[in-house]
Protein backbone atom coordinates (compact mmCIF):
# COMPACT_ATOMS: atom_id res chain seq x y z
CA UNK A 1 0.00 0.00 0.00
CA UNK A 2 2.73 2.52 1.11
CA UNK A 3 4.29 2.38 -2.40
CA UNK A 4 1.32 3.30 -4.04
CA UNK A 5 0.60 5.83 -2.05
CA UNK A 6 3.76 7.70 -2.38
CA UNK A 7 3.13 9.78 -5.90
CA UNK A 8 0.43 10.63 -4.28
CA UNK A 9 2.08 12.29 -1.11
CA UNK A 10 4.78 14.21 -3.50
CA UNK A 11 2.06 15.49 -5.14
CA UNK A 12 0.21 16.47 -2.27
CA UNK A 13 3.54 18.12 -0.85
CA UNK A 14 3.96 19.99 -3.92
CA UNK A 15 0.55 20.87 -3.88
CA UNK A 16 0.93 22.28 -0.42
CA UNK A 17 3.38 24.69 -1.48
CA UNK A 18 -0.11 26.21 -3.75
CA UNK A 19 -2.29 26.15 -0.47
CA UNK A 20 -0.37 27.74 2.21
CA UNK A 21 -0.08 31.21 0.41
CA UNK A 22 -3.42 30.90 -0.39
CA UNK A 23 -4.95 30.57 2.21
CA UNK A 24 -2.99 33.33 3.64
CA UNK A 25 -4.53 35.77 0.85
CA UNK A 26 -8.55 34.39 1.39
CA UNK A 27 -7.33 35.22 5.33
CA UNK A 28 -6.56 38.98 4.44
CA UNK A 29 -9.26 38.87 2.21
CA UNK A 30 -11.57 38.14 4.74
CA UNK A 31 -10.34 40.42 7.05
CA UNK A 32 -10.81 43.33 4.33
CA UNK A 33 -14.09 41.90 2.59
CA UNK A 34 -15.48 39.83 5.41
CA UNK A 35 -16.31 37.58 2.68
CA UNK A 36 -13.89 34.37 2.07
CA UNK A 37 -13.67 33.73 -1.63
CA UNK A 38 -15.51 30.72 -3.17
CA UNK A 39 -13.15 29.55 -5.60
CA UNK A 40 -10.06 29.90 -2.77
CA UNK A 41 -12.66 27.47 -0.53
CA UNK A 42 -13.14 25.08 -3.19
CA UNK A 43 -9.48 24.59 -3.78
CA UNK A 44 -9.02 24.24 -0.19
CA UNK A 45 -11.55 21.91 0.14
CA UNK A 46 -10.18 19.65 -2.57
CA UNK A 47 -7.13 19.69 -1.27
CA UNK A 48 -7.93 18.41 2.21
CA UNK A 49 -10.31 15.66 0.66
CA UNK A 50 -7.45 14.44 -1.04
CA UNK A 51 -5.07 14.40 1.79
CA UNK A 52 -7.29 12.60 3.78
CA UNK A 53 -8.46 10.30 1.45
CA UNK A 54 -4.76 9.31 0.78
CA UNK A 55 -3.73 9.25 4.43
CA UNK A 56 -6.86 6.81 4.95
CA UNK A 57 -5.88 4.90 1.72
CA UNK A 58 -2.06 4.52 3.39
CA UNK A 59 -3.40 3.57 7.08
CA UNK A 60 -5.47 0.51 7.82
CA UNK A 61 -8.62 2.50 8.19
CA UNK A 62 -10.51 2.10 4.59
CA UNK A 63 -9.98 -0.81 2.08
CA UNK A 64 -8.04 -1.34 -1.05
CA UNK A 65 -9.81 0.78 -3.39
CA UNK A 66 -6.86 3.36 -4.94
CA UNK A 67 -7.59 6.61 -4.13
CA UNK A 68 -8.12 8.94 -7.17
CA UNK A 69 -5.83 12.53 -8.26
CA UNK A 70 -8.59 14.63 -8.30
Amino acid sequence: KWLLAIPHFLLLELTLLLVVPLSFVGYCYAVITAEYPQWIFDCMLRYLRWYYRVAAYSSVLCTDTYPSFF
